[in-house]
């Protein structure tokens, strides 16, 4: 991949959500994925009212694009965070183990800079099951995101980064998902949700 020209989607997008922007007295905590984030953000965000403000970047792009480190320092620099939960995986299927390690390194580094006062979370990647049947991984896309997990856990644990693992906690839950491979039903989020708030809920209490 050329640094030049970053491999994308046919489509690219980023969210950001900024709630509470007056409010300087509740601990702010940032999510940073993909649309899975999107699921189960809003479910956090309900859960903290009162008790924290949470800022949400979705975004297409993998940790391999400039682009990306662009969208998180857009969306970071602006507020202090006592956390923040972060995920890159599901996307950017073209990256190799090497290319994806070092955009996360950067990616760490990054956040570090940019919430020097945070507790960080990562959060590996969820499956990927085959269109239209939610048993099955997929054997094309599947293989790609463990590989990220793993390069992820290595990453994780040298830079001690506590990892939430919302993979283990969906793999076996084919209840929880809708057909196109990627996504989770209204229970699913909320379950996803749960395991977000628990390490945030943690984090903000330190």
């Amino acid at each position: 991949m050329s640094e030049n020209k970053p491999v994308r989607e046919p489509i690219e997008w980023c969210r950001i959500w900024r709630p509470g922007v007056h409010d300087t007295e509740s601990p702010r905590v940032l999510l940073i994925g993909d649309s899975i984030c999107e699921g189960y953000g809003p479910i956090v965000d309900q859960r903290l009212e009162g008790k924290a403000v949470v800022d949400r970047l979705a975004t297409s792009k993998c940790v391999s694009d400039p682009m990306f480190f662009r969208e998180v320092q857009l969306t970071a620099e602006e507020y202090d965070y006592a956390a923040v939960h972060f995920n890159s995986g599901l996307h950017g299927h073209h990256q190799t183990e090497a290319e994806y390690g070092a955009g996360l390194r950067t990616l760490v580094g990054l956040l570090r800079r940019l919430a020097p006062d945070a507790t960080l979370i990562w959060a590996n990647s969820t499956p990927v099951t085959e269109y239209g049947d939610t048993s099955t991984f997929s054997e094309e896309k599947n293989p790609h995101v463990l590989m990220c997990n793993d390069v992820a856990a290595a990453i994780m644990e040298e830079s001690s980064i506590e990892t939430n693992d919302l993979y283990a906690l969906v793999a076996g839950r084919v209840e929880l998902r809708v057909d196109d491979g990627y996504h989770y039903n209204p229970d699913g989020a909320a379950v996803l949700a749960g395991a977000v708030l628990e390490m945030v809920q943690r984090a903000i209490d330190a």
